[in-house]
């Protein structure tokens, strides 16, 4: 309870009696008949209807718990009922009915916009002006109640920030993480004495650029691939520039995997060519010594690999060039290159048919809002195939697709699990802090309307990552087909943004997943059915041999053409 101040009291008071008035109401009814006003009972009985499937049940329980005169007082709790209650009326058809009850969650407070974008609940309202409107009005106050909540740190972009809030940004990161970080418990160092460790290198920082390394360094600790640190925007070019190439781990070696800028290419620097120094230095110990800490954290030995060496390994300074040593069959040879920004990036979608009747959809982000409808646009086309191959090897995630699942399910299915830390003052003064919330594993159901009945086989690699790992998770608990490839990265989770002085973000992991019979995939990887690791001989030969695998798989499943 809130104390009020002396001054204004008396008018606090009388602005306050109306509330007392229904409060005292509310008691003396629940007095005589406590169950139908036990709101929290009534709550949790709602959304165990939800997640068995009976909306129709859940939406007549929380009509009625909304009813309640004092409901509305309740703050954020009103607000997450009335987004259930959207869900409820969403998953009834009642589309209106759902934004209405959308909207006055929003208006109560409710700020979980990712979920609000990725639940299955609510995705026969994606396509909704009113729905868009809502998710940018969230956006909007987030992020304008970041910069509220952080104004006094706020100092802007200098080359060299004040001591005092180099201090003010390496506690704030370190308190964020301590209260809501979600893997404590698999550390090894303790968090508390990292921190009194970091502070003399803070205070030693000779620049911006050397506080945000000490930033980086210090959450590199938490092992998680969704905790990192983000330099402010002044310095993207002097960490994120590349030459026109990539370059990834292939077993034990490291090798040029795709040329961006075609002019680079001539007789002997090629897709294929092996990396053997780069500025003089022997490969791994430039890895080791010189990769940026922004690029390395990492959640599994095969995600640090990807990092380490693949698109951080030649990151640097877009004033600066690289000199690289390759191997090929005639010998060893260098190459100078500049470093740049904005190279191109490939589409989120692509498909095509191939041999015997079999198509391939290579999906490589769910971050883009409009794949659903690409993939939809593509139904008639995917529907006339007689098996399918969905390449998820270069999918680094974005919003968990569970209408994709649903889409080749042919059974319901149950979603992942995840727990959440809880931190409640009066909990922890009263020594009952449960300290974790959890949720998920609820099951969802065919999509009825779009529904691929054909074998289906899926590609995975440790580029494999987030969202495209959740959706992996489904696919392999759902017995949809086999994994075919590689061990993905092995990071998931719902990150906490944290702004920090100078312009700079952190993130931080507040949320571990698991398969839904509770087997963990976070820290190991979501492991493939058949491993067919990609190696530098199959590269240079041109060969894919994970997607071979997967075209003998579903031939086999399928037999002889008609």
């Amino acid at each position: 309870m809130r104390t009020l101040p002396i001054t204004g009291a008396r008018t606090a008071r009388h602005a306050c009696w109306p509330l007392l008035c229904i409060l005292s109401l509310a008691t003396a009814v629940v007095a005589q008949d406590p169950a139908p006003y036990d709101v929290e009972q009534r709550w949790r009985r709602a959304n165990a209807a939800l997640q068995a499937g009976d909306a129709q049940g859940a939406a007549d329980e929380l009509r009625d718990v909304l009813a309640l005169p004092f409901v509305p007082l309740l703050g954020d709790t009103y607000g997450s009922i009335c987004y259930d209650m959207a869900c409820a009326l969403a998953r009834l058809g009642e589309e209106q009915g759902a934004l209405a009850q959308l909207r006055r969650a929003v208006d109560a407070g409710y700020r979980n916009v990712d979920w609000m974008q990725r639940d299955p609940d609510l995705e026969s309202l994606h396509d909704q002006e009113e729905f868009a409107s809502l998710v940018k009005r969230v956006e909007d106050d987030q992020r304008t109640g970041a910069i509220r909540y952080s104004k006094v740190l706020d100092a802007g972009y200098d080359e060299q920030l004040p001591a005092p809030l180099r201090i003010a940004g390496l506690s704030k990161l370190w308190a964020e993480a301590k209260f809501n970080f979600a893997y404590f418990d698999q550390m090894e160092k303790d968090w508390d004495q990292l921190y009194l460790e970091a502070v003399p290198k803070v205070l030693d920082a000779a620049s911006t650029a050397d506080y945000y390394e000490c930033l980086a360094e210090l959450v590199q600790h938490l092992s998680d691939g969704h905790s990192n640190v983000y330099p402010p925007r002044r310095l993207a070019t002097h960490y994120y520039a590349t030459p026109g190439f990539r370059t990834e781990p292939l077993g034990d070696d490291v090798a040029v995997t795709r040329i961006l800028d075609t002019e680079l290419e001539d007789d002997r620097f090629r897709v294929g060519a092996k990396v053997v120094a780069i500025d003089g230095v022997p490969i791994d110990e430039y890895a080791h010594r010189s990769v940026s800490p922004f690029f390395l954290s990492a959640s599994t030995p095969q995600d640090l690999a990807m990092r380490r060496y693949g698109r951080g390994l030649l990151a640097g300074a877009v004033r600066d060039d690289v000199t690289v040593r390759f191997a090929d069959a005639a010998g060893e040879f260098e190459r100078s290159f500049d470093r740049r920004m904005g190279w191109p990036r490939d589409e989120a979608l692509e498909f095509r048919d191939l041999d015997a009747g079999i198509g391939l959809l290579v999906l490589r982000s769910f971050g883009d809002s409009s794949l659903k409808q690409q993939v939809a646009k593509l139904a008639p086309q995917i529907l006339a195939t007689r098996g399918l191959v969905i390449d998820l090897r270069q999918n680094g995630g974005g919003n968990t697709p569970t209408w994709l699942m649903a889409v080749l399910a042919k059974e319901p299915f149950r979603h992942n699990l995840w727990q959440s830390r809880t931190t409640c003052g009066a909990e922890r003064a009263w020594g009952r802090d449960k300290g974790w919330k959890g949720g998920g594993g609820r099951t969802v159901d065919p999509d009825e309307r779009f529904r691929y009945a054909g074998p289906v086989a899926l590609l995975i690699g440790p580029k494999t990552y987030s969202a495209a790992e959740d959706f992996a998770v489904m696919f392999d608990a759902a017995d949809r087909g086999p994994l075919i490839g590689e061990a993905t990265g092995g990071s998931t989770g719902q990150p906490l943004m944290i702004e920090l002085p100078g312009g700079g973000r952190a993130r931080i992991c507040t949320k571990r997943d698991r398969y839904p019979d509770g087997r963990a995939f976070v820290g190991v990887g979501v492991l493939p059915d058949l491993e067919v690791p990609r190696t530098l001989a199959d590269l240079r030969a041109g060969r894919d041999a994970a997607l071979e695998r997967a075209l003998a798989h579903l031939g086999e499943a399928l037999g002889p053409r008609d």
